[in-house]
């Protein structure tokens, strides 16, 4: 069994959004990191990892390439929720 995603090569600009899903319970921050490893990252990788950036708006990817975008909110509650 292979520990790669299925891939997908980005040869032109991509653009992506993150949105909160829950009006009753919003996610007061978000967060993205994008690599260009095929490789997912575990949990514990994701928790240890300082290069979160700040989600304000959309984002623009303008490297052609293969690309693993993961958000993280946290939420009123103080959790947070990784996402693939």
């Amino acid at each position: 069994m292979s520990s790669e995603l299925d891939v997908l090569e980005v040869s032109s600009n991509i653009v992506f959004s993150i949105e909160n899903v829950s009006v009753a319970n919003p996610a007061l921050e978000m967060y993205y990191y994008f690599t260009d490893s095929k490789v997912p990252m575990s949990k514990a990788d994701l928790e240890g990892l300082q290069e979160w950036k700040e989600y304000t708006e959309p984002v623009k990817i303008e490297t052609s390439g293969y690309y693993v975008i993961y958000a993280k909110a946290k939420k009123i509650n103080l959790f947070l929720f990784y996402r693939l």
